[in-house]
């Protein structure tokens, strides 16, 4: 990603173009908000509290697993319309910057 790309500053901002895409989002923001504000105290601490719910979203399971995030984004970005993907760049974009900037590791 170019340096000057906007990375989402919250989840909610990041989720907030696929929200039709996943019926439960507004559900998942709250409780991957609040996971995220316990893992970051209790066991990431340098990293913000916004990466963990961040991180937390994505792995959150749903039933059936056709509704969880991760299912529906990768489902996107397997397809080969390429506009599938384009709600999705938020979400992408806070992923990467976790990742990129090497904050998971101590």
């Amino acid at each position: 990603f170019p340096a000057d790309l906007r990375v989402p500053t919250t989840l909610a901002a990041a989720i907030a173009p696929v929200m039709a895409f996943l019926p439960t989002a507004a559900r998942l923001i709250k409780m991957a908000e609040k996971h995220g504000r316990k893992t970051h105290k209790k066991s990431f601490p340098h990293i913000s509290a916004e990466l963990c719910a961040c991180l937390t979203f994505y792995t959150m399971e749903e039933t059936p697993k056709e509704n969880s995030p991760y299912f529906v984004m990768n489902k996107a970005l397997r397809a080969q319309d390429r506009a599938l993907v384009r709600p999705w760049r938020e979400r992408r974009r806070a992923m990467a910057s976790t990742f990129r900037l090497r904050r998971l590791t101590t």
